[in-house]
Order: C-alpha cells, then structure tokens, then sequence
C-alpha cells in the first residue's frame, strides 16, 4: 500500500478543475528536478503566481519529488513538454524558452 503524499497543495486559481489541473501539471513539469526554473513559472502557465504560491509549489514539487523515491526507489522522473498551441502563440514562446533553458 502506497503511503499518501503530505503537506496538500491549496491555491484557488480561480479556474474550473481541468484548466486547474493543467496550469499544476505545468508547474510540476517546470520545476521537477529544477528549483532554479521557479521563475519560469508564470510564462509556463498564463497564471501569475505570487512569491507565496511559487514557495507552496516547490514545496509541493519536493514533497512529491521525495515520495516517488520513498515508494519507488531511485527513478528517474521524465517531463513531457506539450507542443500543442500555434507558433505564434504567447504560450508556445514561454514554453519554448523552458525548453530552451532545459538544454
């Protein structure tokens, strides 16, 4: 049996639960493995995160970090980074400036 994560993550985007689910996806992919990426996350997202919310989800990020290693050993977490907006869009430019800084 799996032991349950701690510390729970409460920001109110204000959004419905998918567009909710999908700004915290980013976020987890942005800052999986990466502590000096927390400045990205505002472009990788849309969503203007306060300095409070940024600490909340790199700690979020390190407790999950943690209980993947304690439930499942030494794992090398991969990222998926979504290609899925136009090229002229504003999203497809932050994303592709995180990829950019992941090289």
């Amino acid at each position: 049996m799996y032991n349950k994560m701690p510390n729970s993550l409460r920001i109110d985007f204000g959004k419905n639960a998918a567009e909710t689910g999908i700004i915290l996806h980013r976020c987890f992919e942005v800052l999986t493995g990466q502590e000096d990426r927390i400045n990205l996350l505002n472009n990788a997202t849309g969503y203007k995160f306060t300095k409070k919310q940024q600490q909340e989800l790199q700690q979020a990020v390190t407790a999950f970090e943690n209980w993947c290693h304690e439930q499942f050993g030494d794992i090398k977490l991969h990222k998926g980074i979504p290609i899925t907006y136009t090229v002229k869009s504003r999203m497809t430019r932050s994303l592709m400036s995180v990829i950019s800084s992941m090289a």
